[in-house]
């Protein structure tokens, strides 16, 4: 069970670490705007509406008869990436790609990682938020030490030095007592289990359109604040992410309760992200701001990955379980190029900030309209069949 937990903490890691390396050097050495930035997360998350083509793909052909093996190989790759990275990439074009192909390479092990973890919580383990516990624990060492990294290290050192929890997965994941798999149908036995769970699937759009504002508040952020506060920032987040996550499994209301809660929380994120804008204290606005959207978005997050582990055929697990996290990532997606297309449209840059205000008035609008619609079909369903998301 290490070697599952270990792959979660290194997926939390390998973003976190770099991220704020990342983004500033796109912004000050690359010279990218608002803009570019949320097209720029758009591309990269990519690979990860992908997921069911990797599912179908590892639960057709497992390697040797094992699912670890896509894990193996997705961590190698990833850390070979990692290293060559500030050699290979000297322009916008080419930082991109190296990105997005880290992207596919983590996608591809966390596809075959999820795959393992859903046939455990089909056998009763239900793990799932102690797995989501061990990402955000990644997320929050990743945090604390990359504005340190970054800010006396340099770039080159940052992201080089990712790749080392990787090249250590790509070995370990071998100690996962993984039995044999059977390939079986794949892709029926998947889209039935998906359309079971289609007004699910609806909700989710719905919460991926609401914006999240991050990558605009960040050049607000950046006038006030230096890499180590910033990191500061993160830390908060991914340390009330893992309390939640931790705390989940012996919390009651856990199916429509919590995700009323995160929506209600990311609206209050979204007025303070406005507070901001409007003068209140930069960094101690953004620490509360990123500790509430950790919360809500482990509230919302965890009854989905539960409730769609729950409803997975055998031998299709990692096909049906991708088929729901890719339309989740491509809902989240599509939000960030539609916000970056109202971002461009406001003609806001790092240098204007006019229109700002409106955005967020329209962002904190958009947020309402997930309280409109909830999956209720899926939740009358659970409490038939006796099992509680």
């Amino acid at each position: 069970m290490f070697a599952l937990y270990f792959a979660y903490a290194t997926y939390g890691f390998v973003f976190a670490f770099s991220g704020i390396a990342i983004q500033y050097t796109l912004v000050d050495h690359f010279g990218f705007t608002p803009a570019q930035i949320s097209y720029t997360a758009g591309i990269i998350s990519s690979p990860w509406m992908l997921k069911p083509l990797y599912g179908a793909i590892i639960d057709k052909f497992p390697l040797l008869g094992y699912r670890r093996g896509y894990v193996s190989l997705g961590a190698f790759f990833t850390g070979v990436l990692y290293v060559f990275m500030p050699s290979v990439a000297h322009d916008k074009v080419s930082v991109i790609a190296c990105l997005t192909a880290a992207s596919f390479y983590v996608c591809v092990a966390d596809v075959a990682t999820d795959s393992l973890v859903v046939q455990l919580v089909k056998q009763g383990q239900n793990i799932q938020s102690y797995c989501w516990l061990c990402r955000c624990l990644g997320t929050l060492i990743a945090t604390a030490l990359s504005g340190v990294a970054f800010e006396h290290l340099g770039y080159e050192f940052v992201i080089r030095s990712t790749s080392i929890s990787p090249f250590m997965l790509s070995v370990l994941i071998w100690e996962y007592d993984e039995p044999v798999q059977t390939p079986g149908h794949v892709g029926a036995p998947a889209l039935r289990a998906v359309w079971e769970m289609r007004d699910l699937m609806i909700f989710i759009f719905i919460m991926g359109l609401v914006p999240e504002v991050n990558g605009v508040l960040f050049f607000v952020l950046k006038r006030d604040i230096d890499p180590v506060a910033m990191s500061l920032v993160d830390i908060c987040g991914a340390l009330f992410s893992a309390m939640v996550a931790a705390a989940y499994n012996h919390m009651k209301c856990k199916d429509r309760t919590s995700w009323t809660v995160a929506i209600w929380l990311n609206l209050v994120c979204t007025v303070l992200a406005l507070a901001i804008l409007t003068g209140a204290p930069p960094l101690e606005y953004a620490c509360v701001r990123a500790a509430l959207s950790g919360i809500g978005g482990m509230l919302y997050v965890l009854p989905v990955v539960i409730l769609v582990a729950k409803h997975c055929p055998d031998s299709a697990e990692s096909t049906t379980y991708a088929l729901v996290m890719a339309w989740m990532n491509a809902c989240n997606i599509f939000g960030e190029f539609l916000q970056s297309v109202v971002v461009t449209a406001l003609h806001i840059t790092e240098q204007n900030y006019k229109h700002i205000l409106g955005f967020l008035a329209c962002a904190i609008v958009v947020g309402i309209v997930p309280l409109c619609f909830k999956p209720r079909e899926i939740m009358a369903r659970e409490c038939a069949e006796g099992r509680h998301i």
